[in-house]
């Protein structure tokens, strides 16, 4: 049987989601159907597992024109071409269409608020806006919501449903917390875009909780922002790689990223993986996916996500009780569970004779 030569276009040793669901399905694609290529950088942010079968194509300096390269490669010598970046869609458009190269993407985020008008102000219209979601031949939201919302807002359309996984065993918690409630925690880049104004509140009105920050702070001065609140529990850990991520897990009780444009956020199942449940505000769709009071809480305001962490200290127990729920969470997400969707998704793009006209 000729094996399909796939083409993952990202770069497996660097944090960021996109790469790491990349990096997912390196791990877990059955390579005696599918010869697996992927990029990665000379100089990554961790060390990769062993990832045996899959081609690995490194990027040097200078590393725009070497990854340019890499997608021209891949156009020119793979059968598919997985795009979740959208990179250079009009330079990647050109090549698809050059060698008729089958392609799809994912569509990993809701597209509302300042995410919208950030997208806008790139692009320039929503008419350029659709075509950079729409150039490939199929393209798949994570969610339901997602892709219902995006259709109505931007006409963005969807092929069908592919969740992402993650790999959650180096997630697990076999520490035994405590029986109160001491420590939350914030997960994200660009933290100012998601709602960090909201979490740093309720440090104000939960002076006997510390609250930890984890990931790029952009633009925004955290520590000067918690000095000018004279907060004295928060603590900011900066970037993190996943061995120390889930050091710092272990100690955790709920995660509160209170965001308003997610998609379906890795750092919810990371946390579920060990145990610990989330409140999420329910502007994306959370409660497809998360079940309220079971293994973590969708709400809608501020003042609703500091009533579950006023309700938390005063019944810690709870937290114990959902554990296993979160942990039954991340395992239905594993990407072990959800490779064979993957799979019949490329076999069925395979099989297909459609071919989009790329812009």
């Amino acid at each position: 049987m000729r094996k399909t030569k796939l083409f993952l276009c990202a770069h497996l040793n660097r944090t960021n989601a996109q790469n790491l669901n990349c990096l997912g399905l390196a791990l877990h694609l059955d390579t005696r159907k599918y010869d697996v290529r992927a990029m990665v950088y000379d100089k990554g942010d961790f060390d990769l597992p062993p990832l045996p079968g899959i081609r690995l194509w490194k990027c040097r300096w200078p590393y725009k024109a070497c990854r340019y390269w890499y997608i021209l490669k891949a156009a020119a010598t793979c059968d598919l071409l997985y795009l979740p970046k959208r990179d250079a869609v009009p330079y990647t458009s050109f090549l698809l269409k050059l060698f008729r190269t089958r392609s799809f993407l994912t569509v990993e985020g809701v597209i509302t608020g300042e995410r919208f008008e950030k997208i806008i102000r790139q692009l320039g219209s929503e008419e350029k806006t659709r075509r950079n979601f729409n150039f490939t031949d199929y393209s798949f939201s994570i969610s339901r919501f997602m892709a219902d919302y995006n259709f109505k807002r931007l006409g963005i359309r969807s092929d069908g449903i592919l969740h992402l996984g993650i790999v959650s065993e180096p997630f697990r918690n076999t520490v035994v917390r405590g029986e109160n409630m001491r420590n939350v925690v914030f997960i994200g880049n660009d933290i100012a875009g998601k709602g960090i104004g909201d979490y740093l509140d309720a440090a104000a009105e939960f002076p006997e909780l510390t609250f930890h920050v984890i990931g790029g702070n952009g633009r925004f001065d955290l520590e000067g922002e918690t000095a000018r609140r004279s907060l004295s529990n928060v603590v900011y850990h900066g970037n993190l790689s996943h061995v120390q991520l889930c050091g710092v897990l272990k100690e955790m009780d709920i995660l509160y990223l209170p965001s308003r444009s997610e998609g379906f956020p890795k750092v919810v199942l990371e946390c579920a993986a060990a145990g610990i449940p989330s409140i999420l505000y329910g502007d994306y769709g959370a409660d497809e996916w998360l079940k309220h009071g079971i293994n973590g809480w969708v709400v809608d305001t501020p003042q609703e996500a500091r009533s579950v962490i006023a309700e938390l200290m005063r019944f810690p127990g709870t937290l114990g009780r959902m554990a296993s729920e979160c942990v039954a969470l991340a395992e239905h997400y594993d990407w072990k569970n959800r490779i064979a969707d993957w799979e019949k998704a490329i076999e069925g793009i395979m099989k297909s004779s459609r071919k989009r006209s790329h812009n």
